[in-house]
């Protein structure tokens, strides 16, 4: 990503990470790696001062077509590659 926060690294596997806000308004880490098949699309959000993302599956939270078309990346959250999760709190 251009623009936006700075890596940050897994507690689990110390690897790359960004975090990103979900249509919920919760924190969700990605891999910092683009994923052409990925289901998720993240992009910064200049007027919340965010990474923002959402599911590119309509009728989830934040759909968005118009979004969709554009050349947003997509990201895979790190939870679905990390070797090592951190234990949940």
């Amino acid at each position: 990503m251009k623009k936006g926060p700075k890596a940050a690294r897994c507690k689990g596997c110390d690897a790359l990470i960004f975090w990103a806000k979900t249509p919920a308004g919760k924190n969700m880490p990605f891999n910092v790696s683009p994923a052409a098949r990925a289901e998720w699309i993240a992009y910064w959000n200049a007027k919340a001062g965010v990474v923002s993302c959402f599911r590119d599956v309509r009728g989830s939270a934040g759909y968005n077509q118009a979004m969709v078309n554009r050349a947003y990346n997509r990201y895979q959250p790190h939870w679905e590659t990390c070797p090592r999760p951190p234990s949940k709190r």
